[in-house]
């Protein structure tokens, strides 16, 4: 009987072992991000922005792209989104890509 009831721990404790990064990953692809930066360019869905990455200390460019869902301020559309605007977005990690589900358009007074 003992011998059965080690088998048993052991057994859960490799499912744990195996399943917890997998529902751990999942969640977090869930969570919101935001990042905030100017605007590169904008085309077919895809917006490219250089925002600057407080943990590496640099500017990068980072590509995310639109959910048909997005929510707008400041801004109708993506046609209000160009080329040196100021922006803020949320967004999360889906399928291992970046998907906006909300755009802030900053206006000229609040850069």
């Amino acid at each position: 009987m003992r011998k059965f009831f080690c088998v048993i721990m052991v057994f859960a404790v490799l499912l744990t072992a195996v399943f917890s990064p997998i529902a751990v990953s999942e969640e977090q692809d869930d969570l919101s991000n935001y990042a905030d930066g100017t605007v590169v360019s904008v085309k077919d869905g895809i917006i490219t922005i250089s925002e600057y990455n407080f943990d590496l200390d640099l500017t990068k460019n980072m590509v995310y792209e639109v959910a048909s869902e997005v929510e707008f301020e400041n801004a109708d559309s993506l046609e209000d989104i160009h080329e040196g605007c100021e922006i803020s977005i949320e967004y999360v990690v889906k399928d291992g890509k970046n998907q906006i589900t909300s755009i802030y358009l900053y206006e000229e007074e609040d850069v």
